[in-house]
């Protein structure tokens, strides 16, 4: 089990730094969008320490104490703006920096808030003394202090309200300063001044986590690096700083990869819990290795792998013993009883179970799971149990009042009594059969796992690159997705008796797919990428949210071609990031990218960031719902904010930093997509501006496109709960009625 840890404490902090009357709209999200999404983090059952001034302190009270009265776990400090300790140091020179002509003629994105407004960076700087403060106080005995920004949590408040925020994990509260990132290999080629002056944002600013004798380290450490860059003539923002500071101290560091705000979710679940996994081994014994392999590095839990020693013969049985030995696994050796494949399986499983699983206390989830199962991706089973007793995937039979929990993957929670669990086999099901009188015994609800009907890996449907799988493949080959989360080879033990070369051919696949799979744009996400088995009699009307799913591979191969649609290309941030870090993107990939704002110049970034090495095509349109003209309006100090917009999209109403509008060419974008062949993979990066809701809509009434693959949105205005439910209505629709994976992208 994990270590012990006390309390946590939440620091955050909301300061006045103008925000109303910044002229740079595309960082200018105004004070009533942070007035709102602070409401979330106050709404938490936590321990928070709170920095504020004048300006926010009775509306941070005044929702505070809705929800800790007497303020029995919060400490709020009003703390002058001009009193910070990094307001004291450094305001005056970097104020310097960044208005010397030097610095000023050095700059490639000219919009962004951290080349702009220096008490932006102050802000973001000082979140190091507001948790030495509230480390030196330590009013609530805390081990460890979790840094939050006052707008890191945006959704509805019902997500956040009385909820005990964070859960304490060894996963996150350990000895390391944790921080969430976009990536967890971060490496910085680029000198510093071009990194600090670039948009690359690896580690993200909005939440981290200190232990409380690491936090003078930290302290130092960021004083330092500031005092580097105003000496240097260098600012970004604090992300920067945090990037800097990793790759030169990683032995103090550990990176959590994940999405924008996605840490509230990450550090809502329980992963202290002690999950005891089952798993039978029959034919191969190298299963283990890579099964414990990609346990370790993917599930989430405080888990122990258990192996049922189940041999073939004694050969393997001698294998099995020293892996187990190597690993100091658990072995359950069982009788042996192999005649027929089911009853040799369930034989084993009872064994365990009787022997083992039953008797065993303290355990919170037992899991039953077969040898050829691999998560690939991070995970907790507590996650995917939720709330319910029991867990599976699902196996639909011709009787559908028979619900049972296959070994394939199964979960049962401390919650039941297991003493009459049994997975004997049933005629009319199989391995597991008898779990459905075990279901209905006790009026369980299982909550059934997602999971394909099938992985068909044909030529046309298979990671070809370097031939690192021969051809031909047949339907046989076939594989699953659990849970979004974990490969299921099938057929591992060989129970068909398969010739020699399927095992090895499919291994190499498995391999592959275990390494590879991510760097396609492809996130086999369980909401998304399964396609209803419409070959299962019956299915018709059947909840979408359970039961079978299939998936295809459709990846590129020599016969497909790959296409990017950069939808604002701005200053060629968006399009240099996926570039460099999200798409595996060549000279052979088709790239078009958009920017209709007359007073940018595309071109020259492009040829300037890419030069000859990429087929790049630069259209000066407005991706809209139609060909022919729209008004574009302009915005920033200069006309040339990312803020700037389509008029028609109503989204200037949340700008206030106008400068110009002019008559610009439109182009009806689900025409464009049209124009590619259904065969070409066509991946899409979107960042317009308002126009996302109109041109989303528009695509799903009159016909999605079955060539795109992936688009990452970045959806503008859903601080406002209308539009945030037009959003989730827009990602519903795509991820049920669609073969496309869309994702959230800022």
């Amino acid at each position: 089990m994990g270590q012990h840890i006390s309390e946590v404490t939440v620091v955050s902090a909301l300061y006045y730094i103008g925000r109303d009357k910044w002229k740079h709209s595309g960082f200018g999200i105004g004070n009533d969008a942070y007035k709102n999404w602070v409401k979330n983090l106050l709404s938490l059952d936590c321990y928070l320490y709170f920095f504020v001034d004048d300006y926010y302190h009775d509306y941070i009270l005044e929702h505070r104490i809705k929800y800790d009265p007497n303020l029995e776990k919060t400490v709020i400090h009003k703390i002058p703006l001009q009193e910070l300790e990094f307001y004291k140091t450094y305001y005056t020179g970097l104020s310097c920096v960044m208005s010397s002509p030097e610095f000023r003629s050095k700059l490639i994105y000219t919009t962004s808030a951290e080349v702009n407004y220096c008490l932006y960076n102050i802000i973001n700087f000082n979140k190091i003394e507001f948790v030495k403060k509230a480390k030196d106080e330590n009013n609530f005995n805390s081990d460890y202090f979790f840094w939050a920004d006052a707008g890191g949590m945006r959704e509805n408040i019902s997500n956040y309200e009385n909820k005990k925020w964070p859960i304490v994990s060894t996963e996150y509260f350990n000895d390391k300063i944790i921080h969430f990132s976009h990536t967890d290999n971060l490496v910085i080629n680029d000198d510093k001044f071009h990194y600090f002056m670039s948009q690359n944002r690896r580690i993200q600013g909005t939440a981290w986590i200190v232990p409380k004798n690491k936090v003078d380290t930290y302290y130092n450490l960021i004083h330092n690096e500031i005092d580097n860059i105003v000496k240097e003539g260098v600012v970004g923002s604090d992300e920067k700083v945090y990037d800097f500071l990793y790759v030169n101290n990683k032995e103090l560091f550990e990176l959590k990869k994940c999405g924008w705000f996605e840490y509230y979710k990450m550090c809502s679940v329980d992963t202290n819990k002690l999950v005891k996994i089952y798993t039978v081994a029959y034919s191969k014994p190298e299963f283990i290795t890579l099964q414990y392999a990609q346990l370790k590095k993917h599930c989430k839990d405080n888990f122990e792998l258990i192996i049922i020693n189940n041999a073939k013969d004694d050969v393997v049985d001698k294998e099995i013993s020293e892996i187990c030995k190597i690993y100091n696994l658990q072995m359950i050796s069982s009788p042996r009883d192999h005649k027929i494949a089911n009853v040799s399986h369930f034989t084993a499983i009872n064994f365990a179970l009787d022997n083992y699983a039953k008797k065993d206390v303290g355990v919170d989830i037992t899991v039953i799971m077969d040898n050829d199962v691999f998560p690939y991706k991070d995970f907790t089973f507590n996650s995917l149990l939720g709330n319910s007793e029991v867990g599976a995937v699902y196996q639909q039979r011709q009787d559908e009042t028979i619900e049972y929990l296959h070994p394939i993957f199964s979960m049962i929670s401390n919650k039941v009594d297991m003493s009459t669990l049994d997975y004997t086999w049933k005629t009319y099901t199989d391995c597991g059969g008898s779990t459905d009188d075990f279901i209905k015994r006790f009026n369980l609800k299982p909550n059934w796992v997602k999971h394909t009907a099938a992985i068909d890996i044909e030529t046309d449907y298979i990671f070809t690159k370097n031939s690192q799988v021969p051809f031909p493949y047949k339907k046989e080959y076939r594989s699953q997705i659990i849970g979004g989360c974990m490969f299921h080879y099938y057929r591992g033990d060989n129970w068909d008796e398969q010739r020699p070369e399927y095992h090895s051919d499919k291994f190499k696949f498995l391999l592959y797919f275990l390494n590879n799979w991510e760097k396609y744009g492809l996130n086999l996400d369980d909401r998304v990428h399964y396609e209803k088995a419409h070959a299962e009699k019956g299915w018709e009307g059947k909840d979408f949210n359970y039961r079978n799913y299939r998936f295809v591979f459709n990846n590129p191969n020599s016969n497909e071609s790959n296409v990017f649609l950069d939808l604002g290309c701005h200053d060629c941030q968006g399009l240099q990031d996926f570039v460099r870090n999200i798409l595996p993107i060549d000279n052979t990939w088709e790239i078009h990218t958009f920017e209709p704002n007359m007073l940018m110049n595309p071109e020259n970034c492009v040829k300037n960031t890419f030069g000859e090495n990429f087929n790049i095509t630069v259209h000066r349109q407005a991706v809209w719902t139609r060909n022919g003209k729209t008004i574009f309006g302009q915005y920033g100090h200069d006309g040339t904010s990312q803020g700037s917009l389509i008029m028609e999209t109503g989204g200037s109403k949340n700008y206030q930093d106008y400068f110009s509008q002019h008559e610009v060419e439109c182009i009806d974008f689900l025409e464009f997509v049209n124009q590619f062949k259904d065969k070409d993979n066509v991946f899409i990066k979107m960042d317009i501006e308002w126009s996302e809701y109109s041109i989303l809509r528009n695509m799903l009434d009159r016909g999605w496109p079955k060539n795109i693959k992936k688009i990452w949105v970045e959806f503008h205005g859903t601080y406002d709960p209308n539009v945030a439910q037009m959003r989730d209505g827009i990602l519903r629709q795509v991820r049920e009625t669609t073969q496309t994976t869309i994702e959230e992208w800022h």
